[in-house]
């Protein structure tokens, strides 16, 4: 969309409009400004997202003064003391969501203390999702589009959290994230993400520290769960055995592999594959 299309300012309250198919994420409001200069030090009730589209300026956050340049997002949410703003100008649209969907969102790993802003590697999908959001906004009358606002505003927080920059990382963070890769790419010979880890030269209680904040789930529930989702798929995909899919994810014992499979999903993989087979072209 050309930026020179929507060149006012525009502020929509949301909240009070009732919604015909709701979305479980309604936004409370929402608003483009397109020379925005005001700088903000303020604590905030709502979660809020501001999508900054052109220009830059500063974040400042537990002491430090951070440069923040387009494309980026920067997050708000209550009671935390947020301090921001243009160098000059500089062109956003935010998004305002109730207090009540900040659990949620960090659930998701979306809102993050340790990542109070962020810029995106790949923005195109990120900057498509807000053309989409500022078509919306300018047709009338806006009650008629609140529901595709809702979920329009959603695909924005969506794009920007999957085009986010890869966060720095120390080198005892880098093998986490290594060890975690692996296990989601199915590295069938990455028995115990623990002993590699320590093999590596971690400690074991620095291991634990850092899995837990990185990944969260216990190193052995990650895994096998990795594991048998990655089973689940290959059943209803393809036509390989079962004892050949239970190797190839990393369980040298069929057997074993079914009983956790079926601990797991309720059935056997035999009949998990004949239910999701028949649901395939």
């Amino acid at each position: 969309m050309d930026k020179n299309s929507i060149s006012d300012r525009m502020n929509f309250h949301l909240a009070a409009i009732p919604r015909r198919v709701p979305s479980g994420l309604p936004i409370e409001a929402l608003g483009h400004m397109p020379r925005k200069n005001d700088h903000l030090r303020r604590t905030f009730a709502t979660v809020n997202f501001s999508c900054l589209l052109a220009g830059h300026g500063t974040y400042f956050w537990e002491g430090e003064h951070h440069r923040v340049e387009a494309p980026a997002v920067l997050t708000q949410w209550p009671g935390a003391l947020m301090d921001y703003g243009p160098a000059g100008t500089w062109r956003e649209l935010y998004l305002i969501y109730p207090a009540e969907s900040e659990a949620r969102f960090r659930s998701w790993g979306i809102l993050r203390h340790d990542r109070p802003f962020w810029s995106l590697t790949t923005p195109g999908p990120f900057l498509d999702a807000v053309d989409d959001v500022l078509r919306c906004m300018v047709r009338e009358p806006i009650e008629e589009e609140v529901d595709r606002l809702d979920r329009l505003a959603e695909r924005v927080v969506l794009e920007a959290h999957l085009g986010a920059s890869a966060p720095r990382r120390s080198p005892s963070e880098a093998i986490i994230v290594a060890l975690r890769d692996a296990i989601d790419r199915g590295d069938p010979t990455l028995h115990d993400p623990e002993v590699e880890a320590l093999r590596r030269g971690l400690s074991r209680t620095h291991f634990r520290r850092l899995w837990a904040r990185i990944v969260g789930p216990p190193p052995a529930r990650y895994l096998m769960e990795r594991r048998l989702r990655q089973a689940a798929r290959r059943l209803a995909e393809e036509d390989v055995t079962l004892a050949t899919i239970a190797h190839d994810v990393g369980f040298d014992d069929p057997l074993y592999f079914s009983r956790r499979f079926k601990a797991a999903y309720g059935v056997s993989p035999g009949r998990y594959r004949e239910r999701h087979r028949t649901a395939l072209p």
